[in-house]
């Protein structure tokens, strides 16, 4: 293959260029540093709280230490979590500084948020709370690396406390950046000069058309025509060319060593048939040289249209090594590092393993407080319905000395459901494993109503046997806590819940008439209700008696998360009063041990009244679904108050 010395050249200053470029990065390695920066802050002492801007600490190295210095009087307290949730625990009732960027390599950039508020509505501690991980607490300063800190994204924030005197707050933050040496730096301008130069050779430098001598590519009919118009006539004189084929054809078998002999045979013959005289030659010249001018002209206008395209090529060179360049460059510098913001998507409030620890910090509460038959301390990890349940549970294991089987909750989990909202309030949910002794699983809500209130344990069913769970999104995503009048299902979940108050009494009447309530099937919670008002009334009617359940749902007492489907599934409280009465002079007492735990030493009267707190929960499919439809998938029912009426 044919090549001009301009490509040659091209040639040998790519593998340069390359071999320059593949040697500077050798050397960057051993010539560039990493230099250590100092950026401080000081914070006046009417913010107690300082919040670092998202992102900050992402965009230094992972091995900066920080350091917090305060008063000689104070503590400091040091907490990380994520920074929407630190914006909503401090709200508007408390002074703050947040650490925005850098002023310079050496100052940071603060901004003060005043209180609106005089005083906060709800005592402020950090490392009581849920939603952050404790890092350290010492007196007067403080200082720790980063690496040590799990799962810091660019969506988390520090947070820092100073409890004491009024002292400003110094907080240093040594990092590192990348500084590349000088001689690594040279050498990548040499190389992409090179890259550019030979780029520039191989695209400008035009194409030589196959060389014509080159009879191994051509066929000797086509070869030897060739020669016999450029070497004896003009293009006017017709030649017997179909004899002179004929005899190629017939030599064409020949070795290709015998093909310069065959040729000159035939050139001779050629020579002798042919007698071209002096004023024929004349003419042939002058063609010849028209020719040769025609050719000079052709070949100049194919330089040019392949310069042209040289050009367009090198320009797009020229563009890629300087887009090259730059990035090579910036990538080395020492600039200050850019501060991402983070992400807008969903993503869920708290971890796994922080899910996990407030589930089992709710667990152990509760044996605390069983152990003690303590119902107040159950306050601080539980309320709502599963509270008022549970302080039931206590008074009735008081007075049979033990705890109802039904008040087991296992430790063992299945899955964990954790809500993705930005704001408050929040709702979690845990499907436990099964008990010890089999007993079904237990689904759980907990609930964060507000952001300074911890993760607490809202309500609790036994979920149904043989029933099939509706699914949610993985715990990394996180799931939607939606409001009790939504309007993308089916139903609403305030007339879901209104519905199947309905459809209880209903059943337990006997009249569960074609109403909005019909939608609901016969499920264990109505079978065992039926069982137990059947198995009462047999004695209310040898007393001469009556009874009566009536449900209503309460509007302020319900839950709901979404499911991957659309749908969702809710929880609400619905409560009923179940009132008996026996006839003549006769007595009516508890009809349980659980009534009589609630019901205590009360002096009996010819009437009853129990309040009962039933909690449901129902898988509501998204609206104008056809393949899904309503479906109770667990309860939990315990009496909480009976009086003599």
């Amino acid at each position: 293959m044919y090549m001009s010395k301009k490509k040659i050249i091209s040639i040998i200053l790519l593998f340069l260029a390359i071999l320059v470029i593949i040697l500077s990065s050798s050397l960057l390695a051993l010539s560039s540093t990493n230099k250590k920066n100092i950026t401080t802050a000081g914070i006046s002492g009417d913010s107690s709280f300082i919040i670092i801007n998202p992102g900050i600490l992402e965009a230094i190295s992972n091995d900066s230490a920080i350091t917090i210095n305060a008063g000689p009087n104070d503590t400091v307290q040091i907490a990380y979590g994520n920074f929407k949730d630190a914006s909503g625990y401090f709200a508007d009732d408390t002074t703050y500084t947040t650490i925005t960027g850098w002023q310079s390599k050496e100052i940071w950039q603060t901004q003060t948020i005043l209180a609106a508020k005089q005083a906060p509505a709800l005592p402020l501690d950090i490392f009581a709370s849920d939603m952050f991980d404790v890092i350290t607490t010492s007196k007067e300063s403080a200082n720790f690396d980063l690496n040590s800190l799990e799962n810091f994204t660019n969506n988390s924030t520090l947070i820092i406390a100073r409890k004491g005197s009024s002292a400003p707050i110094n907080i240093s933050i040594e990092w590192t950046n990348f500084t590349p040496g000088t001689i690594s730096i040279f050498g990548f301008i040499l190389g992409f000069i090179l890259l550019l130069g030979a780029g520039l050779g191989f695209f400008i430098s035009p194409s030589k058309s196959r060389h014509t001598k080159n009879i191994e590519k051509k066929p000797l009919v086509q070869h030897i025509s060739h020669k016999v118009k450029k070497f004896n006539t003009p293009e006017n004189i017709e030649y017997d060319i179909s004899k002179i084929n004929n005899e190629i054809i017939n030599n064409g078998s020949a070795e290709k060593e015998n093909s310069e002999s065959s040729y000159k045979k035939l050139n001779n013959k050629l020579k002798t048939r042919f007698n071209v005289n002096k004023n024929e030659k004349r003419v042939e010249n002058k063609m010849k040289n028209e020719k040769s001018n025609k050719s000079k002209n052709a070949k100049k206008d194919k330089r040019k249209r392949v310069s042209s395209k040289g050009y367009a090529h090198m320009k797009i060179l020229i563009f890629i090594c300087l887009g090259c360049f730059t990035i090579t460059l910036s990538s080395c510098s020492g600039q200050i590092p850019p501060i991402e913001q983070g992400t807008s998507q969903l993503e869920p409030d708290i971890t796994i393993e922080q899910q996990q620890k407030i589930f089992s910090d709710i667990l152990s509460t509760i044996q605390d407080c069983e152990n003690r038959t303590d119902s107040i301390k159950l306050q601080s990890r539980l309320y709502g319905p599963a509270y008022k349940i549970r302080s039931a549970q206590l008074i009735e294991k008081n007075y049979l000395n033990k705890m109802p089987d039904s008040a087991q909750i296992p430790q063992m989990t299945d899955q964990i459901v954790i809500s993705n909202n930005h704001g408050w309030p929040r709702t979690n949910a845990i499907i436990t494993k099964p008990t010890p002794d089999m007993q079904s699983q237990r689904l759980l809500f907990i609930t964060q109503a507000q952001a300074r209130i911890n993760y607490k344990l809202w309500g609790l069913v036994r979920i149904f046997s043989n029933i099939t769970l509706p699914k949610f999104n993985s715990a990394l995503d996180g799931s939607q806590t939606i409001l009790p009048d939504d309007q993308t299902l089916q139903k609403t979940p305030n007339q879901v819940l209104s519905d199947y108050a309905l459809f209880l009494e209903k059943s337990l009447d006997g009249k569960n008439e074609q109403t909005s309530a019909g939608q609901f099937s016969v499920d264990p919670f109505v079978q065992q209700l039926t069982t137990i008002t059947t198995a009462v009334q047999q004695g209310v009617k040898q007393n001469e008696g009556s009874q009566k359940q009536t449900f209503s749902p309460d509007a302020n007492n319900i839950q709901s998360i979404r499911t991957s489907d659309g749908g969702a599934l809710i929880m609400g409280q619905i409560d009923s009063y179940w009132q008996r009465s026996a006839g003549g002079n006769r007595l009516s007492k508890p009809a349980s041990d659980e009534e009589s735990a609630i019901f205590g030493n009360a002096q009996a009267s010819q009437s009853i009244s129990v309040h009962y707190i039933n909690v449901v929960a129902i898988y509501v499919p998204v609206k104008n679904s056809t393949e899904q439809t309503i479906q109770v998938i667990g309860a939990e029912r315990m009496p909480v108050e009976a009086k003599p009426e």
